[in-house]
């Protein structure tokens, strides 16, 4: 409509996923299993690169090296990234009239879906800023005290208005943001 007015007709429509006109609003990007499915494979290799010079030095007879704190650590480290790899593909919110669909991949690699209706919200808060950048991010608590981190940061003006928006689409107060004791 605007760029009709400004004699540019042919414009190509902008897709804003954060317009309150849409039937639903987008943050973050659509999950998949394949980035956890590439760290797990390269999980092993590079920690069986890391070990490798360890094992030269308990080859060689340097077992005090070799059983350091630095190889059960790493390991350890390689263990915890394997078992959460899949995490690491993100979430996505999906808000709609009345509710919010949460997906992201389980530990297991498969997809799953958490739906939270406004009944289920005890709180949406905007977070305070990172000390880097100084973006935000908004907080969902439920009743049940579980709390949903949004998977997109904003600037403090964003973030108040995607939180306003998520309360009006999800019929709350205009308060719920605030705790109630």
């Amino acid at each position: 409509m605007v760029t009709g007015l400004l004699g540019c007709p042919n414009a190509a429509p902008i897709d804003n996923p954060l317009e309150a006109g849409n039937a639903e609003i987008t943050l973050g990007s659509p999950v998949s299993p394949d980035l956890g499915r590439v760290i797990r494979m390269a999980v092993p290799v590079v920690a069986g690169l890391c070990a490798l010079p360890f094992l030269i030095a308990f080859w060689i007879g340097e077992w005090e090296m070799a059983l350091g704190l630095l190889l059960p650590l790493g390991f350890l480290a390689a263990f915890a990234l394997y078992r959460h790899a899949h995490r690491l593909a993100g979430a996505c919110w999906i808000i709609r009239q009345g509710e919010i669909r949460i997906e992201r991949i389980a530990l297991s690699g498969k997809p799953s879906a958490e739906t939270i209706r406004a009944g289920d919200v005890a709180a949406i808060e905007v977070d305070e800023p990172d000390s880097k950048d100084r973006t935000r991010t908004i907080s969902i608590r439920l009743h049940t005290g579980q709390t949903f981190c949004s998977p997109t940061k904003h600037d403090e003006n964003a973030a108040l208005a995607v939180r306003a928006e998520i309360i009006r689409r999800l019929n709350g107060p205009p308060d719920a943001g605030t705790a109630t004791g």
